[in-house]
């Protein structure tokens, strides 16, 4: 079912009402002859939640959420660009400021991969502009995110808001 079909729109605001999060899942499709184009860049619906239901918090998850963060990711032929730096300017940033309700979520390889695309001139800065909207999650059987983000040296408040993410039984090093 498409984000955007009214049953899920439904299920959207009843989950606002209850105060629950939605995890959009959102991967990167190619042109398809036949589909408009409104309908080729997140599968799922695209931005059909957010819009449509501002009282429901969402948290943007997946390959095609992620490459977002640069403003290149129409040009990119990858599905999961890596090793490829940031290009100011990318949707999701924008995406940030025009919707109140969106959150990032940096669980699995698509957040790490994020992050790490360009450690100096990106990671660092997304992290302490968005944290109070960037939450750490486990999709994933590895430590990699969790060391990136204690390799990241974020500033104290960024770090105070992911210790209090992580829990009680985990420890920031350094």
């Amino acid at each position: 079912m498409r984000y955007d079909d009214p049953d899920a729109i439904r299920l959207f605001h009843y989950c606002g009402e209850l105060g629950l999060p939605v995890l959009v899942h959102l991967q990167q499709t190619f042109p398809r002859q036949g589909v408009p184009s409104s309908r080729q860049s997140w599968y799922g619906g695209g931005r059909s939640p957010l819009r449509l239901c501002p009282q429901t918090q969402c948290l943007g998850h997946a390959r095609g959420f992620w490459r977002e963060i640069s403003a290149d990711a129409d040009q990119q032929p990858l599905d999961y660009p890596v090793g490829t730096p940031v290009v100011g300017g990318g949707r999701l940033l924008e995406y940030l400021d025009k919707y109140p309700n969106l959150n990032c979520d940096l669980s699995g390889g698509s957040g790490y991969h994020a992050l790490q695309r360009d450690l100096n001139l990106h990671g660092v800065s997304f992290s302490s502009i968005t944290k109070e909207r960037v939450f750490f999650g486990r999709d994933e059987f590895s430590n990699r995110l969790y060391d990136l983000l204690v390799s990241l040296c974020l500033p104290t408040p960024v770090l105070s808001r992911q210790r209090h993410a992580l829990g009680a039984g985990f420890e920031l090093y350094g």
